[in-house]
């Protein structure tokens, strides 16, 4: 079974899982990434536009991490179900 492990101390995020379950997995990621990014892109539009409320600067910085850690996982994900099954780096 997949989870989700998520370090406090160096804030990284794991998601354990086995190759069927990424395959399983990897497109509902994809999908959290799609919307992560529109919502991420909002709020720096209204950062950038120096209207930004406190909540609304919070909102972005929150988007930012999730689109990082999704992009990761998607980058692990992609990295397992290569033939070779090597993991980079």
């Amino acid at each position: 079974m997949a989870h989700l492990e998520y370090s406090i101390i160096t804030h990284e995020a794991c998601l354990v899982q086995s190759k069927d379950e990424t395959k399983l997995l990897l497109p509902f990621i994809k999908r959290c990434l799609k919307k992560e990014r529109k919502l991420e892109e909002k709020y720096r539009d209204i950062h950038e536009s120096g209207e930004a409320s406190e909540r609304e600067e919070n909102c972005w910085i929150k988007h930012q991490c999730s689109v990082e850690v999704l992009e990761s996982l998607i980058h692990e994900s992609e990295t397992l179900l290569k033939p070779d099954g090597r993991r980079c780096c």
